[in-house]
């Protein structure tokens, strides 16, 4: 999709959904995948737009605030959404699917894949680590 269609379908969901974040998630959803996809990895929306889109989970007020100064263009290269003791939930998306990873800072230690991934990623630090 062009970049200047991109952009008016991007204002088009914002304009539809105003700032509520379900709102946006539900739009997205009637978007072809396709140009969905396109539509979340680009700099239309912000990180955080991107990860309720996939997980539909609230989080933190800080959390959810760094993720909106963030452009969704980042997530195709992974961003750090949350620090639990000494371990980092990084938040991407490959080929249209959310992955949630747990790293030391320096490894990858755990990836999972899909709509549960960042609960399970929670889950695998309280658990394991």
């Amino acid at each position: 999709m062009e970049y200047t269609e991109l952009a008016v379908l991007a204002d088009r969901v914002l304009e539809m959904s105003g700032d509520d974040d379900e709102r946006v998630a539900e739009v997205l959803d009637t978007i072809d995948p396709v140009v969905r996809n396109e539509l979340l990895l680009s700099d239309f929306l912000n990180a955080y737009q991107v990860f309720y889109f996939f997980f539909r989970i609230r989080l933190q007020e800080e959390l959810r605030d760094r993720l909106i100064l963030t452009p969704a263009s980042d997530v195709g290269a992974g961003i750090m959404v949350e620090e639990l003791d000494l371990y980092q939930i990084i938040f991407l998306v490959r080929k249209g699917v959310p992955l949630a990873c747990v790293s030391d800072g320096k490894h990858l230690i755990a990836t999972f894949t899909g709509q549960e991934s960042y609960h399970q990623a929670r889950t695998y630090i309280e658990e394991h680590l």
